[in-house]
C-alpha cells in the first residue's frame, strides 16, 4: 500500500510538471478591461477566441487580430462586439502573421512588431505608464498616475469616430483605397471640413461649409473641433460653443453609440452600432448622392444628378462598354477622331502633373489615382 502511494505521488508530480511544460496559449482566454506592463502575445495565443485578447468592462469593444487578405494575415483592430463593426485599426495595410506578436513591455510601450520591424507603437516608453485600458466608448487608453491618460485611440483616429470622440484640427480621417486605388480624407482645414481627393494635387470635392443641410447656430465663427452627440453631428470653436449641428437621423437615441465612417467609395456614412448585424447606415450621407464624390462611375461615363445613376455620353454610345479606342500617347493632347456633338478631348498629363488647362469645359471627370488622364466633356 504504501509503494502503491509513492508510485501514485510520483506519477501526479510527474503530470503537474507536463502540464506546466504544455503551451496553454490557446486556452488563454481574454483580459477584462485591463492590461498592465509585461504583456505580450501573438494571434496564436487566442486563436479560439477569434483573435479577442482585451474587453471593455462591458464587453461593447473588443481589442483583437482581425483576418487581413488571408487567413494568415492579420491586423490589429477595435472591433464593436455586437455588431462585427471594426472601428479603429492599429497597424493599416502592414500586415503581420498569427504568430507575430503585440508587445506592452515594462518600459510603458505598446507596439506591434512583425518578423523584421515593428509596425506600430504608441511611442509611450517612459512616460510612467501603468496600464492599458479599452473602455466601454471604444477609446484605448495608457493610463499613468492618478488615473491621467498619456495615449488614447481617440486622438488618433483612422476611418471612423464614435459618440463622444472629438474630432479637432489636426486630426485626420483616412478610407481605405477605392476599387481605382484612389483613397479619401476628412480634415478639420481653414474653418471649414473638407473631403479631399488622394490624387497628387489633392481634389476638395465636399465642405461643410457649402452644405445647405446644417443648422448654424452662430455666424463668423473658427472651427476647431467636432463629436457626435445622440442624433448630430456637432461643430465648436475653440471655446467648445456650437457653431453648425448636422442632424443625420430622425433616431435620438442618448445611449445609441453612433459611428461616423468614411467609406472607400468616398462618402461618409452615419449608423447605429446597436441597430442590425451588420448595422445599416442611415439614408442621409456626405455627400448628399454618389455623383457627388470624386469617382462614382467608370471611366468615359458619367454621373447623373437627376436619377444617381452612371450614364454614358451620347458621343461614346456606339462604342462598347462606353470604351473608346483611341491610341493615346504618352503626353500631349489628341482629339478624339470623327464629327462628335459633344466634342471629347483627351488632355494627357506626364509624370502626374496637372496643367490646368482651362478650354470652357462644363465638368471634369478624373482617371485614376494621379490624373493620369482627364476627360473633358465640352458640350
Amino acid at each position: 500500500m504504501e509503494t502503491n502511494g509513492f508510485f501514485n505521488c510520483i506519477i501526479k508530480s510527474l503530470c503537474f510538471c507536463a502540464l506546466l511544460g504544455l503551451d496553454l496559449s490557446s486556452a488563454t482566454s481574454p483580459y477584462i478591461g485591463k492590461i498592465y506592463p509585461g504583456f505580450e502575445g501573438s494571434q496564436m495565443n487566442w486563436v479560439d477566441h477569434n483573435g479577442v485578447f482585451l474587453l471593455s468592462n462591458n464587453s461593447v469593444f473588443a481589442l483583437r487580430f482581425y483576418n487581413g487578405l488571408d487567413v494568415a494575415s492579420f491586423v490589429l483592430v477595435i472591433i464593436h462586439v455586437r455588431s462585427s463593426k471594426i472601428v479603429w485599426i492599429a497597424n493599416g495595410t502592414l500586415l503581420v502573421r498569427n504568430t507575430d506578436k503585440f508587445v506592452f513591455d515594462k518600459n510603458g510601450n505598446a507596439y506591434l512588431e512583425n518578423a523584421t520591424t515593428v509596425v506600430w507603437s504608441t511611442d509611450t516608453e517612459g512616460k510612467g505608464v501603468t496600464s492599458m485600458e479599452l473602455l466601454d466608448t471604444g477609446n484605448l487608453v495608457l493610463v499613468g498616475d492618478n488615473r491621467k491618460i498619456l495615449w488614447q485611440s481617440f486622438s488618433h483616429p483612422t476611418g471612423t469616430l464614435l459618440s463622444g470622440q472629438e474630432f479637432v484640427e489636426g486630426m485626420m480621417l483616412k478610407s481605405f483605397p477605392s476599387q481605382r486605388n484612389l483613397t479619401h480624407y476628412l480634415e478639420i482645414k481653414s474653418n471649414d471640413v473638407i473631403l479631399y481627393a488622394g490624387y497628387r494635387t489633392p481634389q476638395v470635392y465636399w465642405s461643410m461649409a457649402n452644405d445647405n443641410r446644417k443648422t448654424i447656430k452662430k455666424s463668423n465663427e473658427t472651427i476647431f473641433s467636432a463629436s457626435i452627440v445622440a442624433n448630430s453631428w456637432n461643430f465648436y470653436d475653440q471655446n467648445k460653443t456650437l457653431v453648425w449641428q448636422f442632424r443625420f437621423s430622425p433616431f435620438n437615441d442618448v445611449n445609441a453609440t453612433w459611428a461616423v465612417v468614411l467609406t472607400a467609395e468616398g462618402s461618409v456614412s452615419f449608423m447605429n452600432l446597436e441597430r442590425g448585424v451588420p448595422p445599416r447606415p442611415e439614408p442621409l450621407k456626405i455627400p448628399q448622392n454618389s455623383c457627388g464624390t470624386p469617382e462614382p462611375c467608370n471611366p468615359f461615363v458619367v454621373c447623373s444628378n437627376f436619377d444617381i445613376q452612371c450614364q454614358c455620353p451620347s458621343a461614346l454610345s456606339s462604342h462598347p462598354n462606353c470604351m473608346p479606342q483611341l491610341d493615346i500617347p504618352s503626353a500631349g493632347i489628341v482629339k478624339s477622331p470623327g464629327n462628335l456633338s459633344e466634342r471629347l478631348l483627351w488632355i494627357v498629363y506626364k509624370n502626374g502633373v496637372d496643367d490646368k488647362i482651362d478650354r470652357g469645359c462644363s465638368s471634369s471627370v478624373p482617371f485614376g489615382r494621379d490624373a493620369v488622364v482627364t476627360i473633358l466633356l465640352c458640350i
